[in-house]
């Protein structure tokens, strides 16, 4: 069986750099931008322009989606 990749919110919220309501909150913000724009915007993007996120924070989250990939 295997394990489901942990998703980029989720690894923010167990990093403790965000809540899991300001994921949602990001979420909702990037299915509006894609039902008005019909484009794609990738949420740690969106987290940085809401001020959720720095881009010490975002890299930090993406190293660690990187690292834990790499394993699997």
């Amino acid at each position: 069986m295997m394990k489901r990749k942990e998703l980029f919110g989720e690894t923010a919220v167990r990093l403790g750099l965000c809540t899991k309501q300001q994921v949602k909150s990001a979420l909702k913000k990037q299915k509006d931008l894609k039902e008005r724009r019909l484009k794609h915007r990738l949420i740690g993007l969106i987290m940085l322009d809401m001020d959720i996120l720095d881009t010490t924070g975002l890299i930090t989250i993406l190293k660690e989606i990187n690292s834990s990939s790499v394993l699997n």
